[in-house]
């Protein structure tokens, strides 16, 4: 009774206890940031980047984590932070640690926390630690530049520019500024605007754009040539011609058919180099001049993170806001620091977008499921940026796991012979070339790799000097660390398997490409999305430096008739299609969840294996499409490797299936028997399960527009099973030789109740691989030998004699 009369005391005083704000915790979804670290997972650095869906209404957060699952004061620490990403600025001890958030609302009000979730730091975990915003702004003391350069490098490269090798790279500096002296203006770019993907007349709007984005381009490289040229001279000529173009820079709208609303395309080829130049020159000029290019320069960057940056707090899949963006927002970011308080917010971001969500496409193997030809633009753009916030901010964006890796993935799925860069646009434009050259040689620089110094070394042409290079004063900033020793990869495993993309690499050389037999296969959890394909279990082959099965297509422009209709779809890869089609859903357009898996993958000296899964990537039409790749080394007496392929398939209803293959030249057909030839190169290819398959050759396909007009047909076969049928089975072998090699022998189909197999009698040797058609445990028999495996290989004499076994999967 007593309590009950207090109670009614305390509320009549104080009102009733305050009800604290509900805390959505929003599922996350395919496309949207993800709660890491997960609940239950090991952090691959040390700490772990904190991120969870963006709160309705929130201020800020609090995230709290613990060695309690109690959050006892004691084990607990706390950070306060306005973003819903967060890496903190000190490392974790090793073990078990929980994580929990709470949002503050507008009134000052603080919700219940979220769930907990638990992770372990291991023990050997690599350290990667971020700045909080206090310590950014205390590690920001000291005015302009800041971007790329502080006062003490200015110094320093002034005195080094007559010396080699800085001097040629300023003698061809100079030659450009002085050259380019009184050139004519540009006009402000003509009105572009997004017309839908698939209007047919797009190509003129096409063109509209680049007319726009080279016109942007001439002012952004004047200014930034310009400024850099007075900061090392001090000469009164560049500067006059810098504010030249600067003058008229300001005479444009910056949120008029140059800004980042209109054409973003056109508005980083500004934004970008306006930021470093302005944070080099500002200091430079009139007070009236210096705050009306502040003033633009803040609308421009301020377009770019409102209109894309700050997009990635719920998603960070798409490569304008993940690449474009920061790379627009940071060099102005830095040089708007001291006099626009909302910079301050954009480098935050930044900071923890690189801390935390970073890479998209990609986890700590270093791959880059967009693609070799995305990779080469988005590492450059990334290195550039981690270059300027570590001289900036002390921040080493290259701690991060991926980073360390990500020159591996390029060494082993792209090589520098390459002719063509699958998988993903640019496939057939976007071989290795000066900026994958410039790429590797920083990475390598960056971790004192000689195998990446290796690679960069194979790529012909001057290192810095390349005017089409993002940064073309990168040999003035990166000739600071003595040059890495390059080391051929030689004594690497010759195979790699990218387990956070679902790629797999089979090469017999990672040396000599007269030697190399390289098959890349992919089955990817990244889908079908932005520059990916659909193209799950599908492969290429690359042999002795040739293209022997490509991914077929041209990437003209995004979403063009041609992009759309075939380049990006099934029917353009060396995967199957299931009555005619591929793998699109939700009206044709591609989906992140139309995606595939690695399911097993295994190295040895005499094989390798890898097994997809990419029944998901089929909405429903497959049930199972699993693609079994054996890859048999070479080994004396065999002087080729060559692959064998099972394809096991189950549709939802009675259906007709298509294996397909494609190749730069005509191919040479023999029943179901072809040859792809590419100079001296050869692959011979034979589909020996089922028989009776219908097979077409074609130089066909969607009409190819603009910038690729000009290039020659590429080939086509489909091979489609007579009859429909729920289920099908495909047995093919892939043999690629040398034109002036000897005879191959011709692969003949095994066949049992049990399994399905082949063999190649190679004279002295024959070898033989199995496949077991029955899932349960039971025996894989062909042909006098046995295995309890799902997959098996023997190589033996001509006398019978077993000399070597690989098997894989047990009896399950």
């Amino acid at each position: 009774m007593l309590t009950c009369l207090l109670l009614v005391v305390l509320f009549s005083i104080i009102g009733p206890p305050a009800v604290r704000a509900e805390l959505g915790e929003p599922p996350a979804g395919p496309l949207t940031v993800r709660y890491t670290p997960e609940d239950g997972s090991a952090s691959p650095s040390n700490p772990p980047g904190f991120v969870w869906m963006p709160e309705t209404g929130a201020v800020r957060y609090e995230l709290q984590v613990s060695r309690s699952p109690s959050f006892l004061k004691k084990a607990t620490r706390s950070y306060i932070t306005r973003l819903n990403i967060h890496r903190p600025d000190r490392t974790l001890p090793a073990g078990a640690w929980f994580w929990r958030y709470r949002k503050e609302e507008p009134d000052g009000g603080w919700s219940a926390f979220s769930r907990m979730r638990r992770f372990t730091v291991p023990e050997n975990a690599p350290q990667f630690t971020a700045p909080s915003r206090a310590g950014l702004e205390a590690r920001m003391k000291g005015g302009p530049p800041r971007v790329h350069l502080r006062a003490k490098d200015v110094e320093r490269l002034r005195r080094l520019k007559s010396k080699e090798p800085y001097a040629a790279l300023w003698q061809g500096w100079r030659k450009w500024c002085d050259d380019h002296i009184g050139d004519p203006l540009p006009e402000e770019p003509p009105p572009y605007t997004v017309p839908g993907w698939l209007d047919l007349n797009l190509k003129a709007d096409i063109d509209t754009m680049w007319e726009g984005s080279n016109r942007c381009g001439a002012i952004g490289t004047a200014l930034e040539r310009y400024a850099f040229a007075f900061l090392l001279t001090g000469e009164p000529r560049y500067r006059a011609e810098f504010e030249r173009w600067l003058r008229h820079l300001l005479t444009w709208d910056p949120q008029g058919t140059s800004g980042a609303a209109n054409n973003d395309e056109a508005a980083r080829r500004i934004c970008e180099p306006f930021g470093r130049a302005f944070d080099w020159m500002q200091s430079h000029l009139s007070g009236s001049l210096r705050r009306a290019a502040a003033e633009n320069l803040t609308v421009r960057a301020r377009d770019f993170y409102e209109g894309q940056l700050k997009g990635v707090l719920i998603s960070h899949y798409g490569s304008h806001e993940t690449d474009y963006a920061p790379t627009c927002v940071l060099p102005a970011a830095l040089a708007l620091w001291d006099e626009v308080p909302e910079s301050r917010d954009w480098l935050e971001l930044i900071v923890q977008f690189y801390a935390c969500l970073f890479p998209a496409y990609g986890e700590a193997d270093g791959g880059w499921s967009q693609g070799p030809s995305y990779w080469k633009w988005t590492v450059s753009n990334w290195l550039n940026n981690a270059d300027m916030l570590r001289v900036a901010t002390g921040f080493d964006a290259c701690l991060n796991p991926w980073a360390r890796q990500t020159g591996y993935f390029k060494l082993y799925c792209n090589p520098p012979y390459s002719k063509q860069s699958p998988f993903g646009d640019h496939s057939n434009e976007g071989v290795p070339d000066l900026l994958d050259r410039r790429n590797m040689a920083r990475l390598a620089a960056r971790y004192g790799d000689g195998y990446l110094q290796w690679y960069a070394d194979q790529l012909a042409g001057p290192l810095w000097d390349w005017p089409m290079a993002p940064v073309a004063f990168g040999g003035f900033l990166y000739n600071r660390a003595a040059p890495i020793v390059a080391k051929a990869p030689s004594d690497l495993p010759s195979s790699r398997y990218q387990r956070d993309i679902g790629w797999v690499a089979f090469r017999t050389d990672l040396v000599r490409s007269d030697r190399d037999i390289m098959l890349l296969f992919k089955s990817s959890p990244f889908g079908a999305f932005n520059h990916s394909h659909a193209d799950q279990n599908a492969f290429i082959v690359n042999a002795y430096g040739e293209p022997l099965a490509i991914s077929a297509g041209h990437y003209n422009w995004y979403h063009s008739p041609h992009h759309f209709g075939f380049n990006l779809q099934t029917k353009s890869k060396n995967t199957i299609l299931v009555d005619g089609e591929g793998q699109w859903r939700k009206g044709g357009e591609k989906d992140i969840t139309c995606n595939g898996r690695i399911t097993a993958f295994q190295d040895t000296p005499a094989y390798a294996y890898a097994c997809g899964d990419a029944a998901r990537a089929y909405d429903g039409k497959l049930l199972r499409f699993d693609r079994h790749v054996v890859f048999v080394r070479p080994a004396p007496p065999v002087e080729t490797g060559y692959f064998v392929i099972f394809d096991d398939l189950e549709s939802a209803g009675e259906s007709a299936f298509t294996w397909q293959l494609h190749a730069q030249e005509k191919m040479e057909i023999d029943g179901q028997r072809f040859v792809s030839r590419k100079n001296s190169a050869e692959l011979t290819a034979a589909i020996l399960y089922p028989e009776g398959l219908q097979v077409t050759l074609t130089d066909e396909w969607p009409v190819v527009e603009g910038r690729y007009a000009d290039r020659p047909k590429q080939w086509h076969l489909y091979a489609v099973t007579p009859q429909k049928s729920r289920t099908a089975r495909f047995v093919s072998v892939l043999l690629p030789h040398r034109a002036t090699d000897p005879p191959l022998p011709s692969p003949v189909l095994l066949q049992s109740g049990s399994a399905l197999g082949v063999r190649l009698n190679w004279g002295s040797v024959i070898d033989e691989i199995g496949f077991r058609l029955n899932a349960e445990p039971g025996h894989l028999a062909l042909d006098g030998w046995s295995s309890e495996a799902r997959l098996a290989a023997v190589r033996r004499t001509e006398e019978g004699k077993e000399t070597q076994r690989w098997e894989w999967g047990g009896r399950g």
